[in-house]
């Protein structure tokens, strides 16, 4: 599986502090109040821990992998490869579409 390096650089080392899965999406909240929200097919398999810092952002087709830090990973399934993820900083201006 291959790294997205775009959206990596832009969350790596960003600690989870929050996570709300609804059935087609999952919104994750970082320590400095960006937010990531993840358009997914199905509901999250696991859920996903708080305190964890990102490492990487892996990518396949709709298999989308967050590596964090403590080794544990989080794998969703994208609803549509290449436009299901959304960083949005602080004050909700987009750092990352894809």
């Amino acid at each position: 599986m291959a790294v997205n390096h775009k959206l990596t650089n832009v969350i790596k080392g960003r600690v989870i502090i929050a996570f709300e899965a609804t059935l087609m999406s999952v919104r994750i909240t970082f320590n400095e109040d960006s937010t990531m929200k993840v358009k997914t097919l199905d509901p999250p398999p696991q859920r996903i821990a708080e305190g964890v810092q990102v490492r990487e952002v892996s990518e396949n087709g709709t298999e989308f992998v967050l590596g964090c830090e403590d080794d544990t990973t989080i794998d969703l399934t994208l609803a549509e490869p290449g436009n299901s993820v959304t960083v949005r900083d602080k004050t909700g201006a987009v750092e990352y579409l894809g």
